[in-house]
């Protein structure tokens, strides 16, 4: 005797609890690793900003330290990158203004404690307003010592009694 069977009509029961069991660890361990993967970037990509910020932080601090007339700050170069150029670059004004206020300090100090306008500012390897600023005080010590020396005249002249004397430098 043939026994024909539906295929259709039969149904067929399996067990898929460990199966499933197994799925939902996976997709524990899945979604764990995304936030763990997602935590490590964020911190990764802030030291990187910081990294990146950190020197811009520092370049706008010096430059305005440096615009407040503080030549004092110390500029600490990390990088070889665009920003340490730039902090090099600000390092070397930097200097260059010690440089000139060094310079002025000296032509006052010289004329105004001791007396000596032969003091004047070297013209050598300036450019721009350091130059014209050098000029105009080395300008400005020569007339005051002109005048000074014209008025030193009338008074000796004065004080030995000649009258006729003038002060003729203005």
């Amino acid at each position: 005797m043939i026994q024909f069977v539906d295929i259709w009509t039969e149904s067929v029961t399996m067990d898929l609890s460990e199966d499933l069991t197994l799925l939902n660890k996976v997709r524990y361990w899945v979604w764990s690793l995304q936030i763990a993967l997602q935590i490590s970037l964020y911190f990764l990509i802030g030291m990187w900003i910081r990294k990146v910020i950190s020197p811009i932080d520092q370049s706008v601090m010096v430059a305005n330290r440096i615009a407040a007339g503080d030549l004092s700050s110390n500029i600490v170069i990390h990088s070889r990158d665009e920003i340490g150029r730039q902090l090099e670059a600000m390092n070397t004004m930097q200097d260059s203004l010690r440089s000139i206020v060094s310079e002025i300090k000296q032509l006052v100090e010289a004329a105004a404690v001791r007396g000596d306008f032969s003091v004047k500012i070297a013209l050598s390897g300036k450019a721009g307003y350091i130059r014209e600023l050098s000029e105009l005080l080395d300008s400005l010590s020569n007339i005051s010592e002109t005048g000074l020396k014209d008025v030193t005249r009338v008074a000796t002249a004065l004080a030995n009694g000649d009258l006729s004397q003038k002060i003729i430098k203005d």
